[in-house]
């Protein structure tokens, strides 16, 4: 791990962790290397480059950010990067035959595909449309991921719209026959 091939004794000085990771940038900056050092999140609630165990000054010296993360049985992976697109948090898959894994999908896609089905039984419910108020009171999920899995099942033509989505002619959504 990072802190036992560096020796850091506190992880969270700032300044020696600074001082520890700095010739491992040099090197790699100057030779166009690539260093992969592994490190430890917090245990708790934090998320994302928050997890990291220790100083900030950590992920302020990386470019690359890899967090894989356990929840169960199922593995995600979420890359952050100083340069270039990052990579969404996306299912692992585990391959027992191959011992390999391989991208999944990602939580994005995932939660509208969860939240598709959500909408598809409310809106099954009743004989009128139903706005997008209505919808989010009835959903359990992020109002973002709401609003992208109707999008998605109007792409689909799963369900359709009445309404121009104005103030007095709301959106109004209905399962499309």
């Amino acid at each position: 791990t990072l802190f036992l091939f560096r020796q850091v004794k506190d992880v969270n000085d700032y300044m020696r962790v600074t001082q520890a990771i700095a010739p491992i940038r040099n090197v790699a900056r100057k030779t166009g290397c690539h260093f992969m050092l592994v490190h430890h999140a917090k245990k708790g609630e934090s998320e994302g480059i928050d997890s990291a165990l220790g100083s900030t000054s950590i992920v302020a010296a990386m470019d690359t950010i890899m967090m894989l993360e356990r929840k169960e049985h199922q593995r995600y992976l979420t890359v952050t990067q100083r340069y270039g697109d990052d990579l969404d948090k996306t299912e692992l898959n585990y391959d027992e035959t191959s011992r390999t894994f391989t991208l999944g999908k990602t939580a994005s896609e995932v939660s509208t595909k969860d939240l598709s089905s959500s909408i598809l039984e409310f809106l099954a419910k009743f004989e009128s449309p139903k706005s997008i108020t209505e919808i989010k009171k009835a959903i359990v999920g992020k109002s973002l991921n709401i609003s992208a899995a109707l999008n998605y099942l109007l792409k689909m033509k799963k369900i359709d719209h009445v309404g121009k989505g104005s103030k007095g002619d709301p959106k109004l959504y209905f399962i499309a026959q």
